[in-house]
């Protein structure tokens, strides 16, 4: 299974390919893929290195120094990283008309029901958004701070993003790799209120919702990039005047 941009560029000759195994997800991957066929299971995985455009695959690395060794390229390794996340809007899935100043400064706030909050996820996932509006408002040349508390305007141009998520599964890209579908689904259910950074006053409010599925197997997206995927669509909102 899988969806089709991953698995149209999986050779069959191996269950699992790795890929960024240097990285500490990819390495947590490639070691359990390891045990597993140390332990008499059959599983064939290989793991996999950048080389300009391709990606060379192998088994024989000076991570693990294994004893066999195949080698594949794999062309158009963009489509390698498996699955996008597809983000559902609210019942008014209409873009919010935000001020002509929106895009200057973004400062998040975020809170939660009180499961999400008390999860031992919490912080991690906050770090999530976080870095992803960071990332997503440095590209636009703007700059992003995080606030705690109660929503509070700065009185400076800009948006106050204040971020209440009902409910969310935090699951890496690595347990899911590692463990399959068994891991179950990742998902994020947030409320999403844009505000005039410098008066407070509510531009509007959108929901956003995402989750893995069982069907795309391995590929996918997972809790990373379902944050991104929602980010991107919020920091887009920030120019529609």
């Amino acid at each position: 299974m899988g969806c089709p941009e991953a698995r149209n560029h999986i050779d069959h000759e191996f269950d699992i390919v790795v890929f960024g195994a240097r990285g500490f997800t990819g390495r947590l991957v490639a070691e359990h893929s390891l045990k597993i066929e140390r332990a008499g299971n059959d599983l064939q995985w290989a793991i996999a290195e950048r080389d300009n455009y391709t990606f060379r695959v192998k088994r024989e690395n000076d991570l693990f120094s294994l004893n066999k060794k195949y080698q594949l390229l794999i062309i158009a390794a963009f489509a390698l990283g498996g699955c996008a996340a597809s983000v559902k809007k609210g019942d008014n899935a209409a873009p919010i008309k935000v001020g002509t100043d929106a895009s200057k400064m973004l400062v998040l706030n975020m809170t939660g029901s009180k499961d999400s909050t008390t999860s031992s996820d919490w912080e991690p996932f906050k770090g999530l958004w976080r870095q992803a509006l960071k990332e997503d408002m440095t590209a636009i040349g703007a700059p992003f701070s995080a606030q705690e508390g109660e929503p509070k305007s700065i009185g400076e141009p800009g948006t106050l993003l204040v971020v209440d998520i009902d409910d969310f599964r935090y699951l890496s890209a690595g347990m899911r790799y590692g463990f399959g579908v068994m891991t179950g689904n990742a998902f994020v259910n947030a409320r999403v209120s844009f505000r005039d950074l410098k008066t407070g006053e509510i531009w509007g409010e959108q929901k956003y919702d995402t989750s893995s599925t069982a069907w795309q197997g391995i590929f996918s997206a997972m809790t990373e990039k379902q944050v991104r995927a929602i980010c991107k669509e919020i920091v887009g909102n920030l120019s529609v005047h």
